[in-house]
């Protein structure tokens, strides 16, 4: 039994970027929406979203930095909701929280629309705290996957845990 246990962790714990990419792709097949959000920095968050296909190479992405409650208003009104090919939201933590904090609710809208949502510079509160508005603006599954320490709440927020 012990031999068969360690088979299964070798083999989940192997992560090539071909794998990564055939399971985002399934997902996205699915219809599955899928939300990076992660403590690196912008770049290496935009970088790795396109190494692994999660953003396609011709997808361009729509930043929202902003520090007020206008700001927000303003760039969440201009995304291009329900457009082919929309643009990858893409937000840091300072934003995220400015956005949830005074624009909940259009937030929730734009990003539930877009094809995919990258949250960088977000803190192990901030990931937890998304996945719980997900869960509750969605009133869907929602499954979190994280490879640290710092994931820990936020894999405990979800529906299913996949750690």
């Amino acid at each position: 039994m012990r031999a068969g246990l360690e088979t299964y962790y070798t083999y989940y714990s192997v992560r090539t970027t071909l794998q990564v990419r055939a399971t985002l792709e399934t997902l996205r097949d699915a219809n599955i929406k899928i939300w990076m959000l992660t403590g690196d920095k912008l770049e290496t968050a935009m970088a790795i979203a396109r190494n692994a296909s999660l953003v396609p190479r011709r997808q361009p992405f729509y930043p929202v930095r902003v520090r007020c409650a206008a700001e927000a208003r303003q760039q969440l009104h201009g995304y291009p909701k329900g457009v082919l090919n929309a643009p990858c939201l893409l937000l840091d933590g300072a934003s995220l929280q400015c956005c949830v904090t005074h624009q909940h609710k259009l937030f929730m809208e734009v990003a539930c629309s877009a094809p995919t949502v990258i949250c960088c510079r977000c803190t192990p509160t901030q990931k937890a705290e998304v996945v719980r508005l997900i869960r509750n603006h969605t009133k869907l599954i929602t499954a979190a996957i994280g490879d640290g320490g710092n994931d820990v709440a936020m894999i405990q927020a979800g529906m299913a845990a996949l750690p």
